[in-house]
């Protein structure tokens, strides 16, 4: 389980990235809810919050939208 603090600094990397990721934590914050939020806006990505109840504990779920890096060849 990720301590809280990680879990919120992953939330972009999450939306940007290609696929699904999932990443387990503790009671998700205000703070927590308000960064997906803001990933969500920003990237279109989807993510979903649900609780572990075997372990205490939830899960944050993310598809990514796949960014991709973007150069010109000189």
């Amino acid at each position: 389980m990720l301590h809280l603090f990680l879990a919120i600094e992953l939330i972009i990397f999450m939306a940007l990235a290609k696929g699904k990721s999932r990443v387990r934590v503790g009671a998700p914050t205000l703070h927590t809810k308000t960064a997906i939020k803001v990933a969500e806006m920003m990237t279109n990505a989807k993510f979903t919050i649900s609780q572990d109840e075997t372990n205490d504990s939830w899960v944050i779920e993310c598809d990514g939208i796949g960014l991709e890096r973007y150069y010109e060849k000189l």
